[in-house]
C-alpha cells in the first residue's frame, strides 16, 4: 500500500515539474491548457492515491484480515486503478497525437 501511493505521488510530482517546465516557455491558450492538465492530473493522481489508504475501514485492515472491518472488493480497486492509469496519461497522448496529425498536412 505505501508503495502503491508512493509510486502515485512520484508520477504525480513528475508529471507537474515536467508541466511547469513547459509553463515557462508557453503563451495563450497553451498555456491555460498546461494549467489544466496541471489540475486535471494532480486530482486524478490524487485521488487514486486516496483510494490507496480508503479501500479498507479501518487501514488495519489490510494487513489483518480477521479484524472488524469493511474493504472494497480487489476487483473494484484493481478496474478504479485501471481507469485512473489510462486517465492520467490520455492528455499527454492527444496532445502528441493533435502534433502527429497537424503535421502531415
Amino acid at each position: 500500500m505505501c508503495a502503491g501511493f508512493g509510486s502515485i505521488l512520484a508520477t504525480c510530482w513528475s508529471k507537474t515539474s515536467f508541466a511547469i517546465s513547459l509553463l515557462r516557455i508557453s503563451t495563450g491558450k497553451v498555456r491555460h491548457f498546461v494549467w489544466f492538465i496541471i489540475i486535471s492530473v494532480n486530482i486524478v493522481l490524487g485521488s487514486n492515491g486516496l483510494v490507496q489508504w480508503i479501500q479498507c475501514w479501518p487501514v488495519q485492515k489490510r494487513w489483518y484480515y480477521d479484524m472488524d472491518g469493511y474493504c472494497f472488493p480487489s476487483k473494484i480497486v484493481q478496474n478504479y486503478n485501471t481507469f485512473f492509469a489510462g486517465t492520467s496519461c490520455d492528455p499527454e497522448g492527444r496532445v502528441s497525437t493533435q502534433r502527429l496529425t497537424s503535421s502531415r498536412r
